[in-house]
């Protein structure tokens, strides 16, 4: 069954405990062992330990191997064909979309304090490139990056 559903977890030392518990419900629910894809490969192991040792009795056999849990960057090189989908949009397009959420929005105008447009043109291409470099050392793209982050 294909479904998305948010759960929130707190980020502290029973994290990874409580998702591992969250797994297993979630693979009981559903009859399937789930693929868990993390943000990055960091929590992997921890998580993989919590899962061993969260495991509920009575499992039916076809679940009792551990879910395959991948950081972004694996997931994302099995899946090549994610990088088809829809048109990519230019540098300026993504400018445009962040100057204007910080025109546009109460809250950002506010800690702009009304900024130039010339200064929030800056920010703008400023935070996408802040992201551009994160989301490369993150998925491992450019290793020249990763290695610089």
């Amino acid at each position: 069954m294909t479904y998305y559903q948010p759960y929130f977890l707190t980020p502290d030392a029973s994290a990874l405990d409580a998702m591992a518990k969250l797994i297993w419900a979630i693979t009981e629910k559903d009859q399937v062992s789930p693929l868990v894809v993390l943000s990055t490969s960091g929590p992997a192991y921890g998580l993989r330990q919590a899962l061993e040792k969260n495991r509920p009795v009575g499992l039916l056999p076809q679940l009792t191997f551990l879910p395959r849990v991948l950081g972004l960057s694996q997931w994302l090189k099995e899946t090549p064909g994610l990088k088809d989908r829809g048109a990519l949009k230019t540098d300026l397009d993504r400018w445009l979309e962040v100057y204007q959420a910080l025109s546009e929005r109460p809250y950002l105008r506010s800690l702009l304090l009304d900024a130039s447009d010339a200064s929030k043109w800056g920010l703008a291409k400023n935070i996408v490139d802040v992201c551009d470099v994160l989301a490369d050392a993150n998925l491992g793209v450019f290793e020249e990056v990763s290695d610089e982050a």
